[in-house]
């Protein structure tokens, strides 16, 4: 089970995630559930549930997408998506 916290005000969000992950018959205490989205610009991504896409990590594909992005700004969040 994950717990994720958005702390949000108007100029600010504070993100926060536990570090246990499920796997078949282990608990692992040291998973990365937060990532930045952008190198540039503060954008992030929180995971829960399936640590996976169609067997690809989620972090693999985050950190694949950062690197896409570059330098390149999105005028709106939902752009980014």
């Amino acid at each position: 089970m994950t717990a994720e916290v958005a702390v949000m005000n108007k100029s600010a969000v504070a993100l926060a995630a536990d570090s246990a992950a499920t796997s078949s018959q282990k608990i692992y205490n040291s998973v990365n559930k937060l990532f930045s989205l952008s190198e540039n610009h503060p954008v992030g991504v929180m995971i829960y549930g399936n640590s996976d896409l169609m067997g690809v990590p989620w972090e693999t594909l985050i950190k694949v997408y950062r690197e896409s992005l570059g330098n390149r700004s999105e005028p709106h969040l939902k752009t980014y998506a």
